[in-house]
């Protein structure tokens, strides 16, 4: 469920030197992270790269970059239950 005050960021984690080159462009994870306050930047990447760590040490990522996005309430993905809650921020991991 979309809160109107809330503030919504997208961050598409991906791993850019996969160790087999026949999974370049396919390793990528997208987290999606509501707050009720303005957040910084950083935290939003510490909380997605714990949330998805175990997926990518399964996956054998060997690097991580990540893009931070605003996302407007009404691109906003169907979300269900939070995949995490850490205080006022809720996370989802998103297909």
């Amino acid at each position: 469920m979309a809160s109107e005050s809330a503030n919504y960021q997208k961050l598409i984690l991906t791993d850019q030197a996969p160790a087999d080159e026949s999974l370049s462009g396919h390793r990528e994870i997208q987290v999606l992270v509501r707050s009720l306050a303005r957040v910084k930047e950083q935290r939003l990447i510490d909380v997605a790269t714990s949330l998805t760590r175990h997926a990518r040490m399964r996956q054998g990522w060997t690097t991580l970059h990540v893009i931070v996005e605003p996302l407007d309430q009404a691109d906003l993905p169907p979300l269900g239950e939070p995949t995490h809650t850490e205080g006022d921020l809720a996370a989802w991991i998103i297909e």
